[in-house]
């Protein structure tokens, strides 16, 4: 079986407009974003701000040279489905082992609880599939700094937020707003997240 491709590059989210396909006018990310207020009930403005505000740090570049031209798959929890999201990345680099060197998954953590079997999993990963070029998993062992973090966001070739169930989640938002200004990626929602309803466009999936 070949192995799969990164998804095609979408918007994450689409309007609500009731226009007709043929009268209507694609609209802008940030009244798509803003759009979404009414729907999920915080301030959207702010994270918009805030996102744009971010983006002008040199961060990125670093990013960039830190990853190198590999495929970079962002899950951004610290603590919902990481554990999850660790072992779905392991079968991927195990029954398509041509990805292997190709794409990289970086790994968030800040609860005591996760930290040792989040660091005995990664450990194994990168013991099991890593090279000399090639290191499957880096693995921070804290929180990112909102820069660091909306950083890793416009960076990721793909990113997946895939809570076993939640309701509110800005991330995705954020995701959307960060990606505008570059590849706009994919992005993988947990259809049991809440927002998941009004952010139709995106890729969505049974965790």
């Amino acid at each position: 079986m070949p192995a799969p491709a990164l998804p095609a590059n979408k918007p994450c989210c689409s309007s609500s407009s009731t226009s007709s396909p043929s009268t209507s006018v694609a609209p802008t990310t940030a009244s798509m974003v803003l759009n979404a207020e009414k729907y999920v009930g915080v301030d959207v403005h702010d994270h918009f701000v805030a996102v744009k505000h971010s983006l002008m740090s040199p961060k990125l570049d670093a990013l960039r040279m830190l990853y190198g031209d590999k495929k970079i798959i962002v899950g951004p929890d610290v603590a919902k489905g990481v554990l999850q999201k660790l072992r779905t990345f392991e079968k991927l680099l195990h029954d398509y082992p041509e990805w292997r060197g190709e794409v990289t998954s970086p790994a968030l953590t800040d609860s005591p609880k996760l930290e040792q079997q989040v660091s005995e999993l990664v450990a194994h990963i990168n013991g099991d599939c890593r090279n000399l070029h090639f290191i499957p998993v880096h693995h921070y062992h804290q929180s990112l700094k909102k820069d660091d973090f909306y950083a890793s966001l416009e960076a990721a070739d793909l990113g997946a937020i895939t809570r076993l169930r939640d309701g509110v989640n800005t991330t995705s938002m954020e995701f959307f707003i960060a990606q505008e200004r570059t590849k706009k990626s994919p992005l993988v929602l947990s259809e049991f997240m809440g927002i998941s309803q009004h952010m139709s466009e995106a890729l969505q999936a049974d965790p």
